[in-house]
């Protein structure tokens, strides 16, 4: 028998190991000496990168980082010894195998490598999710094809909407096989999107698809003209008015204002009627334009009332934003009539409110009245935070004036007074139109308030002068931010008065709140014994936008409009407009009326303004003008607006 010596000795620069210490292939017949040989032999192995790894065990005894303990790195070196050149090096990238070479790897085969290698036999590359790695044609930027079974954009469903040679499927709430305008394109049905076409009038109902009237609901555009915005980033629609006729030609006209956010200086739109095609405000009859401003954070209009007793309507402008070559904020509001076309310049305007320098980012309201002091011409109410004050000014007017010409002022000191402004209409039924201001950071929690202020009002007016004092329901209510003087909404006689706000409802937060206190009105009350209450459904919905409408269906009494621009019943914020008609009473939500009109895509902030567009097709009908300044038919964000048709229900 051999006899092996486990004695180790080490010289410099070289190993020396008995026969005890070799092993494997390192066995050598010199140690199977006889037993009585007392002098083990000796082999010597040498290691001259002193690595710790003698040769034949280290493949390259010129480095000392390479040899069978070291790690693989992304080199082009075989630094482990183990014949394979940057295989899963400890600086590698994950990488997948791709063995049909589409780019993709199959998630199953994870491992590190040096990157892409197309150049290996076995391709890895640094993109997974191929989900037929057989299949060069199915990865996951691949384009489905509704003929074919095969989930091609790996995405775990195949046929997905969108796919290629796809047809449109119209959503069918009540199934009865028409649907409404929103749609996708489906290979086939799936789901409530199961009509082939569209243009049901009432999805609430199977029995009825056509001639519901102003009944229902449905989106905005089926049925109804677009005003369409001109360009990207104009916001057209978020601020709308009916302009009377101020050429005399028969037909009622439409004024549209944006928000002029891009540094231009600010300018308006007046569209002329007829209106029997959707309008583009690329083509508009006549543009304003006005140079004190640099930028406007909105333009503001209003029309449709004689102010200086020529017979015909004015036409007011207003915008407030940064004064051109200063850092000053200001507020400036024009008035103009006649025959305008073309591009008219607001310096030759017939009046105009002189500019006053504001502090930062506080606002202006607008609003124009009926006859307020009785001398048979129109009156303008201007609301400005910065003051915490209305002005009334009472026609006629021309020229330069400014907030000392006013005939009645009415001053909040606190609450946000001029954040909101209307005329009330004749609440008391003395023949004179009444004034509404909102004050709705008002009370020590934000209760918010409005005050109504009886026509033939002059001079200075606090709170203890005004005619009617509403306080907010609850914290943070915020009754104000909005007003409106819907008219006779009960048929007494006598007009009544909305007031809207953020409130939380229920506890969802900031849902909305719109408030109706019937008319006539003395003293101070609180809005939580309101003659009626609509609230929105949702949180933010935002459902408190208002504006006197008239009566749509010409049944004797006003109509209640309130825009929601948050609402996301179709996508998110693509809006929605809810309409009451009157008589209003007692207590309901948003989603509760006659007529629902919502927004069809995400960002329409459909419902930002509803208002009266009066009667432009001269039926007998006022329409109904919803603003939707986040429409991109003209643009990304060019916005613009619907005309809803009034009619018989």
């Amino acid at each position: 028998m051999p006899r092996a010596r486990s004695l180790l000795k080490h010289r410099t620069g070289r190993w020396s190991w008995s026969c005890a210490g070799l092993v494997g292939a390192l066995w050598f017949a010199a140690c199977d000496a006889p037993e009585e040989d007392t002098a083990p032999a000796e082999v010597v192995l040498v290691d001259d990168d002193g690595d710790g790894w003698p040769l034949p065990l280290d493949c390259d005894d010129t480095l000392p980082g390479i040899h069978p303990g070291a790690s693989e790195l992304c080199n082009g070196s075989d630094d482990d010894c183990d014949g394979v050149v940057d295989d899963h090096p400890a600086d590698g990238l994950w990488s997948w195998l791709d063995l049909d070479r589409d780019g993709w790897g199959d998630p199953a085969t994870r491992d590190l490598w040096c990157g892409d290698s197309e150049d290996m036999a076995l391709p890895w590359v640094t993109n997974d999710g191929d989900c037929d790695d057989g299949d060069v044609t199915i990865h996951p930027f691949a384009w489905e094809t509704c003929d074919d079974p095969a989930d091609e954009d790996c995405d775990g469903s195949a046929n997905d909407p969108g796919a290629s040679n796809c047809a449109l499927w119209y959503e069918d709430l009540d199934g009865d096989g028409v649907g409404i305008e929103r749609s996708s394109c489906l290979c086939e049905a799936e789901g409530n999107y199961r009509a082939e076409v569209d243009g049901d009038c009432d999805d609430e109902d199977d029995t009825r698809a056509t001639g519901c009237g102003l009944s229902g609901a449905r989106t905005l555009g089926v049925g109804d003209l677009a005003i369409i915005g001109a360009d990207t980033m104009d916001f057209a629609g978020t601020s709308l008015a009916a302009a009377g006729d101020p050429d005399g030609d028969g037909w009622p006209d439409l004024l549209v204002g944006g928000s002029a956010l891009d540094g231009a200086p600010p300018s308006w739109s007046l569209l002329r009627g007829p209106f029997d095609v959707d309008r583009d405000l690329r083509a508009p009859s006549a543009t304003f334009s006005e140079a004190t401003l640099s930028s406007a954070f909105s333009l503001l209009v209003a029309g449709g009332v004689d102010l200086d007793g020529d017979g015909g309507d004015e036409l007011v402008l207003g915008a407030y934003g940064t004064v051109a070559g200063t850092a000053s904020w200001a507020g400036v509001v024009y008035i103009i009539g006649g025959a305008l076309a073309g591009a008219v310049d607001l310096t030759f305007a017939d009046a105009h409110l002189v500019s006053a320098r504001t502090p930062a980012r506080h606002t202006m309201r607008l609003a124009l009245s009926p006859d307020t002091d009785g001398d048979g011409l129109g009156d303008l109410l201007v609301g400005g935070t910065w003051s915490q004050s209305v002005w009334l000014f009472t026609g006629p007017l021309e020229g330069a004036f400014d907030p000392g010409a006013a005939a009645c002022t009415l001053e909040g000191l606190t609450g946000d007074m001029g954040s909101s402004v209307a005329s009330a209409g004749d609440v008391d039924g003395d023949g004179l139109a009444d004034i509404l201001a909102g004050l709705p950071s008002s009370g020590d929690q934000a209760e918010g308030a409005a005050w109504l202020v009886a026509g033939g009002t002059s001079g200075v007016v606090g709170v203890d002068d005004a005619t009617a004092v509403l306080t907010g329901p609850a914290a943070r209510a915020v009754a104000g931010v909005t007003v409106a003087g819907p008219g006779d909404v009960d048929g007494d006689g006598y007009d009544d008065v909305l007031v809207g706000g953020p409130a939380d409802v229920d506890g969802v937060q900031e849902a909305g709140s719109v408030w109706l206190v019937r008319g006539p009105l003395s003293g101070e009350s609180s809005l939580s014994s309101a003659d009626a209450r609509i609230d929105g459904v949702a949180a933010m919905d935002g459902a408190y936008v208002i504006q006197r409408v008239g009566d749509l269906d010409a049944d004797g009494a006003a109509d209640v409009v309130i825009g929601a621009p948050n609402d996301d019943s179709v996508a998110d914020r693509s809006g929605a407009a809810f309409v009451f008609f009157g008589p209003v009473t007692g207590t309901a939500r948003s989603t509760d009326a006659q007529l629902r009109l919502y927004g069809t895509a995400a960002g329409d902030a459909a419902g930002t303004v509803v208002s009266s567009a009066g009667d432009l097709d001269l039926d007998g009908y006022l329409e109904l003008l919803v603003g939707a300044p986040g429409i991109d038919l003209g643009g990304l964000d060019a916005g613009g607006a619907f005309v809803v048709h009034g009619g018989a229900r």
